[in-house]
């Protein structure tokens, strides 16, 4: 029976310890009718980069920039 105390506690300790990462996604603008959100920008941030590997040296509020432009 002991046993089976322990290994419930542990399963709750592990969920309660198991921290969530989200995104939160705002619109950020709209152009033509189509929406651009904070995830949209992320995406590009991360595209730019795979493109060009010396924008990683780039401020983010300048990459933020590029991002928008």
């Amino acid at each position: 029976m002991n046993k089976k105390k322990f290994f419930y506690l542990l399963i709750i300790i592990y969920l309660f310890s198991v921290q969530a990462n989200s995104l939160e996604n705002k619109i950020i603008l709209k152009i033509n009718n189509k929406i651009i959100t904070s995830f949209d920008m992320k995406q590009e941030e991360k595209y730019l980069m795979v493109l060009n590997k010396n924008l990683k040296k780039i401020d983010k509020s300048k990459l933020r920039n590029l991002d928008k432009d």
